[in-house]
């Protein structure tokens, strides 16, 4: 099933090809790890995959899908632009250990942009 992750103002960030994570212009940056964690293609740990929401290491809210249930207040979604030919999805190097799941807050991450993916 494909996802489209929306940041806190309701901007359409990026969207799943099965678990990949890309950029709508075309650039991979990170996958979702057994249903659960998310990963930057370096294997760092960036945060967890929650009832449709992705939650940065510290609780925060960082993303919301069309199936996120529960949660903080969602903004109203913004138009999703058109996506550019993918690059190529590089080798994904060994995974960071993942950290224990915070208790989530009912903030947004500062985060909550295109710089989560960095």
């Amino acid at each position: 099933m494909e996802l489209i992750f929306y940041d806190k103002d309701g901007t359409p960030t990026a969207y799943t090809l099965n678990d990949d994570i890309y950029l709508f212009n075309g650039k991979p940056v990170a996958y979702i790890y057994n249903q659960s964690y998310i990963y930057s293609i370096k294997g760092k740990h960036l945060g967890f995959f929650d009832n449709g929401y992705i939650i940065d290491i510290d609780g925060n809210y960082v993303f919301f899908t069309d199936n996120s249930v529960g949660g903080i207040v969602k903004p109203a979604k913004r138009c999703v632009p058109s996506r550019s030919a993918r690059m190529p999805y590089p080798i994904k190097l060994t995974r960071e250990i993942p950290r224990i799941r915070p208790v989530k807050k009912l903030n947004w991450s500062n985060k909550s942009n295109i710089s989560f993916w960095d």
